[in-house]
C-alpha cells in the first residue's frame, strides 16, 4: 500500500486573467507564493517518501515552496529528491496557448464540439491526454510496488507519494481512475481543482496480481484496492482562481 497526494500548481498571472498556458512556461505570481507557502505550512508533517513535479515552472516552484517547511526535507539523510517528469505536464493547447479562455471555447462551439473534447491546432488530443495519465498513473504503481516488495521496510512510516501537476492533466487523471480503475469518490470530483489544491488516495495493491497486470484491470474490478481520502482540499483563505 501507498499513499498518494496530487497537488495542481499555485496561481500565475495567466491563471489570475484567464489564459490558457498550457506547456507555456509561466512562473508564479506574488498570490501563488503565497498559496504555496500556505501549503507548505499544511503538509509541514507530511513524511513523503517519493516526490515527483512537471518540469514546468509554475508547478516545479510550486513543488519546491510547498516542501521548504516539510520534515522530511530538513534531513540531508532522509531527504528525498524531487523528480520532474515531463509526462505530468500541462495539456498542450497548440494554438491557442496565450489565449483567453474564452477564446478557445468560443472557437470549440465554432467547430460543434465540448470545449473539453476540443482539440485546436497543434494542440495535445483529449484522449492523448488521457493516455498520457494512465501511463504515468501505470508506471508509479509499478515503481511503488517494486519498492513495498523491495525496500519497503526502509520506510518505517509507510509509502508516501507527492504529486505536482496541472489542472487538465488532473481532470484527466481522476476521470482515469473514476471510470478505467473504479475509484469512488464521495464528494464532486466533476469541478476544476484550485490553485495549490491537493488530492489523497490510498492505493492498496489487489491480491494476487502483479504489477504487470494492473493496466488490465477495468471499471467494477478489485474496487476496494483504490481508495479516495479527501478532494480538493486546501488550508488557506487567498483568492483561489479556477481558470487553467
Amino acid at each position: 500500500m501507498f499513499q498518494l497526494m496530487v497537488v495542481r500548481h499555485a496561481e500565475t498571472q495567466f491563471n489570475k486573467d484567464g489564459i490558457l498556458q498550457g506547456q507555456l512556461d509561466e512562473p508564479l505570481n506574488d498570490t501563488g507564493r503565497k498559496q504555496a507557502e500556505a501549503l507548505a505550512q499544511s503538509i509541514a508533517k507530511e513524511q513523503f517518501t517519493h516526490i515527483f513535479s512537471s518540469d514546468l515552472k509554475r508547478a516545479k516552484d510550486t513543488c519546491q515552496i510547498a516542501l521548504t517547511r516539510n520534515v522530511l526535507q530538513q534531513d540531508g539523510n532522509l531527504k528525498p529528491s524531487i523528480m520532474l517528469d515531463p509526462m505530468l505536464r500541462e495539456r498542450s493547447y497548440g494554438c491557442m496557448e496565450g489565449r483567453l479562455r474564452y477564446e478557445f471555447i468560443d472557437a470549440a462551439q465554432q467547430a460543434g464540439i465540448e470545449s473539453n473534447m476540443f482539440t485546436p491546432a497543434e494542440a495535445e488530443s483529449y484522449i492523448a491526454l488521457q493516455k498520457r495519465a494512465e501511463d504515468f498513473f501505470i508506471n508509479l504503481c509499478k515503481m511503488m510496488q517494486t519498492v513495498v516488495h523491495g525496500t519497503g521496510s526502509n520506510f518505517p512510516y509507510g509509502i508516501n507519494v507527492l504529486v505536482v501537476t496541472h489542472g487538465a492533466f488532473l481532470r484527466s487523471f481522476y476521470k482515469m481512475l473514476k471510470e478505467k480503475f473504479a475509484c469512488v469518490f464521495y464528494n464532486d470530483i466533476g469541478v476544476r481543482m484550485s490553485n495549490a489544491g491537493r488530492t489523497t488516495f490510498e492505493i492498496c495493491f489487489p491480491p494476487n496480481k502483479s504489477s504487470e497486470t494492473l493496466q488490465s484491470l477495468t471499471n467494477g474490478q478489485d474496487e476496494t484496492w483504490l481508495k479516495h481520502v479527501n478532494v480538493n482540499c486546501t488550508d488557506f483563505d487567498i483568492p483561489i482562481s479556477r481558470s487553467r
